[in-house]
Parts: structure tokens; sequence; C-alpha cells
């Protein structure tokens, strides 16, 4: 529970963050659910919401570009903002953002508010306020260190099993066996332009970029997607498998 004495907070503005990690779970309830009870929080906090960021992102992989945009729009403000989010793992799941966050706060920038954790860090928060942060945000991470533990174990398992983990390359496609396990078999289309392409290139006397032109004049194409003509990047990645 938190002990701060709103005397002490300076943010009367409020920018609201709901964040889920896919599309499929912001056609779900769950924006509009945290959307609700942020508006009720920031009635109950007298805190005037001037903005609303929904993020659809994930908060441990790639740029975060959303997540980046709210920071940006909290620093142009004059004023010190209330950032009010669902959860400690709805602002992030590691310890990567806590520098940057941390530094708004101490500078008077922006307040955290944490509605279910019930937990507000500000410039004057106690050891035992930042303590619930850290413990927040190091549980967020275990969550996310434990869901890929179970995938590197099922992943170990397939293998074990003989079966092969994820997207065939090109020249194979994945099936399901008479049993309706998954299975792969040869690319009966591709497989051979594939063949000719380690042949050719095996001569020595052809570029990657070369390579690709052959790929093109062959009509050799992805698989997946728009089936765009292969690149010079895939081209490396097939040729060095």
């Amino acid at each position: 529970m938190s002990n701060t004495d709103p005397a002490t907070l300076k943010g009367k503005n409020a920018v609201i963050v709901a964040r889920v990690s896919s599309r499929e779970q912001e056609e779900g309830y769950s924006i509009d659910a945290q959307l609700d009870r942020l508006r009720q929080y920031c009635k109950r906090k007298k805190l005037e919401p001037i903005a609303e960021f929904v993020i659809v992102e994930s908060s441990t992989s790639g740029d975060r570009k959303k997540f980046m945009e709210m920071i940006a729009f909290a620093k142009k403000q004059r004023q010190t903002v209330a950032v009010v989010a669902d959860k400690i793992d709805r602002i992030q799941r590691s310890f990567k953002e806590t520098p940057l966050l941390d530094d708004l706060v101490n500078k008077g920038k922006i307040e955290l508010h944490f509605h279910v954790e019930n937990c507000i860090i500000h410039q004057n928060s106690t050891s035992m306020e930042r303590l619930m942060w850290n413990m927040g945000v190091l549980m967020a991470q275990n969550y996310v260190d434990s869901l890929k533990d179970n995938v590197n174990r099922g992943k170990n398992q397939k293998l074990k099993s003989g079966e092969w983990v994820g997207l065939a390359p090109l020249g194979y496609i994945n099936k399901p066996d008479e049993k309706g396990r998954p299975y792969i078999y040869v690319d009966e289309e591709r497989a051979p332009l594939i063949k000719r392409l380690f042949e050719t290139y095996a001569s020595g006397s052809y570029t990657i970029g070369e390579m690709v032109e052959f790929a093109k004049k062959w009509d050799l194409r992805n698989k997946v997607g728009l089936n765009k003509p292969i690149n010079k990047s895939q081209m490396y990645n097939i040729l060095t498998n």
C-alpha cells in the first residue's frame, strides 16, 4: 500500500497508458478495461487526463516506439505529469527502462502511478515505495523469463522427438503427417531451384548479388508473405545455412 502524502505530489495533469503485447489482446477486453479503470483512478485522485496512449507492442523486444512517444510527450509538458498505468508491468517488464524513468522522476518531469499495486513514485518517494516499484519490475521480468523457459522446454522436447522447430527453410514445407503431427516435406517446386543455387554458388564464380539475379531469373520466390523474390539478405542466409 502506498503511504504517499497527496500534498507531496506535483502532478495535476495525467497521461493514461494502456498497453497490450499483441493485436489479438487489443481486440479483446484488455485495453477497454484498462482505460476504464485508469479514468476512474484519475477522477479519484483529482488528476486531469491530457492524453491517452494505447500501446500495442511488446515491452521486452524491439525499440518500443509508442512507449517512447509517450515519454517524449510527457517531457514536453511544462509541469509535472502523472503517468498512470494499470500495473507496473504495463509500463515495463524489465529494468532496461528504469534509468530513463528514474531520471525523469528525479527531475520532477513525471510521477508514476500504478493502480493495481497502489504505488506512486515521485521525487520524494521513500525507499519502501521504490522497493515496491523495483519488486514489481522484478516479478514482471521473472514472468517473462519463465515464459521463455517454457518455450525452450517445448522446443527441446520437439527436437528430442525428431520434430523441426518453427518454419521450415525454403525448399521444404511444413505439413502434418498421416497422424496429424507436424512434419516437414521436400517442396517439390522450390527444392530443385535451391539445389541449383548451391551448385551454382559452389563454383565460386558468383557473388551473392549475382545469385539474387539468378533466383529472379529462375522465378524462385518466398513461400510466405507476398510471395516476393529472394532478397540479398535472404540469399546469404540460404547459402550459409
